[in-house]
């Protein structure tokens, strides 16, 4: 009795490292994986059935995953960044926070009192803004949540919030 592996074929066709799924996905997978061995030893129609409609769970999942990754891609690509004037005039401040630093220079003092001085002022630290003084590469790359100074603040959407 062949199996047929949905998951691994799709895998398979979309050239998919498994590696790069997520956590849940690896899992599932893994589990099958203990089925299949199970399987091996003692073969009966119900498992294999059993094996097959999980494979097909687990394919529609990665199916799922690819597809809202692609999406995501797209529409970042596809939608410039329109900047409102408060998200405007916020890096324009840190800009001009930063410009006001010996040399330029960013260094975590700097960093930390432009962020406390945005906050001060907005009560709130648009994420770019936060990338850009902390010059990380992307948003993602900045914490949801990141102790400035003696104050901790956290992520919501695309600002950052004291937490009390």
């Amino acid at each position: 009795m062949e199996l047929e592996l949905e998951h691994k074929t799709l895998i398979a066709e979309e050239s998919i490292n498994e590696k790069e799924l997520p956590k849940e996905i690896r899992s599932a997978i893994r589990g099958l994986d203990l089925m299949i061995g199970k399987y091996k030893k003692n073969p009966t129609e119900e498992n294999k059935d059993k094996i097959e409609a999980k494979s097909i769970v687990i394919a529609d999942d990665i199916q799922t995953w690819n597809e809202r990754d692609l999406t995501e891609e797209a529409e970042e690509e596809e939608q410039p960044i329109i900047e409102t004037e408060e998200q405007k005039a916020t890096r324009e401040e840190a800009q001009r926070l930063a410009a006001e630093e010996e040399g330029k220079a960013k260094t975590t003092e700097s960093a930390e009192a432009q962020i406390i001085a945005i906050l001060k002022e907005k009560g709130k630290v648009d994420s770019r803004v936060l990338r850009d003084i902390l010059e990380a590469d992307s948003i993602n790359d900045v914490p949801d949540k990141l102790k400035v100074g003696n104050t901790i603040l956290e992520r919501s959407l695309s600002y950052y919030y004291k937490v009390d």
